[in-house]
């Protein structure tokens, strides 16, 4: 193995991802480790990262959370806090796609599809599934995407989907909004694109990926997004 590819793959076990549409001297640095117990990370192949995190205590609820290199910024930057409110089960990679196939990621490689990790991660999800997804997906089959994505979340028990918005994609958030009428309380939107525009120093330059003043704030919006259907 190379010292590059030996590198890499240290990188990848402790859970630091590139984002696929940045160069690497963009991206942000990862905050100092949490001095709360830190999750517990599960590498189970190349393209499949999964976290999840039992410290809420054995009678509290699990929230599951899906998504791209947006998501993924909490992952990269420790900012997990404010989702230890609850149990959760986390996965997100750079250049995924909803339910067609994934593009592939700086780190040579096309992650899992959304419906992809949610067939994995059966029974794992919680009864509140979060997603922050889209970014990826042509415009033209996203709205096919949701609909799998609700199917899947009501055969497996899931009450209530949890979508962000998409920055910059009003095409791809009237889909959603569609949807969302469509389905009711199965499918609620959290307009994350809306929340976060006056605060252009939560996006690195592209103004879609999260900075590191972003991620804080990014994971507190999702808990305070979830916490009216969970608590």
């Amino acid at each position: 193995m190379s010292p590059t590819t030996a590198s890499r793959w240290s990188l990848a076990a402790i859970g630091v991802v590139l984002i696929s549409s940045c160069a690497p001297a963009c991206l942000p640095a990862a905050d100092p480790a949490p001095t709360v117990p830190a999750p517990t990370t599960i590498i189970q192949q190349q393209g499949q990262l999964t976290v999840t995190y039992d410290g809420a205590g054995p009678n509290v609820a699990r929230v599951g959370l899906i998504g791209d290199s947006t998501l993924a910024a909490i992952r990269w930057t420790g900012s997990w806090a404010p989702l230890r409110r609850w149990n959760y089960t986390y996965d997100a990679e750079s250049c995924r796609r909803t339910n067609t196939p994934s593009c592939h990621g700086s780190d040579g490689y096309a992650p899992e599809t959304v419906l992809d990790v949610m067939h994995r991660l059966r029974g794992r999800l919680g009864l509140v599934l979060v997603l922050m997804e889209g970014a990826n997906d042509p415009v033209n089959v996203f709205g096919a995407g949701i609909d799998a994505v609700v199917a899947e979340a009501r055969a497996q028990g899931v009450t209530h989907v949890v979508w962000l918005t998409i920055s910059h994609a009003a095409d791809k958030n009237t889909v959603l909004a569609q949807r969302a009428q469509q389905y009711g309380g199965d499918l609620v939107l959290a307009d994350w694109a809306a929340y976060s525009e006056p605060h252009p120093e939560w996006t690195i330059a592209d103004g879609l990926h999260i900075s590191n003043a972003g991620a804080p704030e990014l994971a507190t919006f999702i808990a305070n997004s979830v916490a009216p259907l969970r608590d």
